[in-house]
């Protein structure tokens, strides 16, 4: 029995962050393409909570630290994945 799947949407998300300028600018267009429908598979940012991470986890998402100056809470990653950013 065949499956009608949706393929998943590997979202790259940088944090804006003073010193690295252009990933704001890519922060800025990733942003622009989150839906409340988007799967988020891979997270690219400033930091995680262990909370957030284990949100990402739980939806099969994937965390990748770029720094450690900022730290993503559960409220900030549910806004971020309902395109509220």
């Amino acid at each position: 029995m065949a499956e009608s799947r949706t393929a998943p949407v590997n979202l790259i998300v940088f944090q804006t962050d003073r010193k690295s300028l252009v990933t704001g600018r890519y922060a800025e267009k990733a942003f622009a393409r989150i839906s409340d429908k988007t799967l988020v598979t891979h997270c690219f940012a400033s930091g995680f909570s262990s909370e957030a991470q284990d949100i990402i986890c739980a939806n099969n998402g994937k965390v990748y630290s770029l720094f450690s100056n900022v730290i993503w809470g559960e409220e900030q990653l549910f806004r971020f994945k309902n395109g509220e950013f």
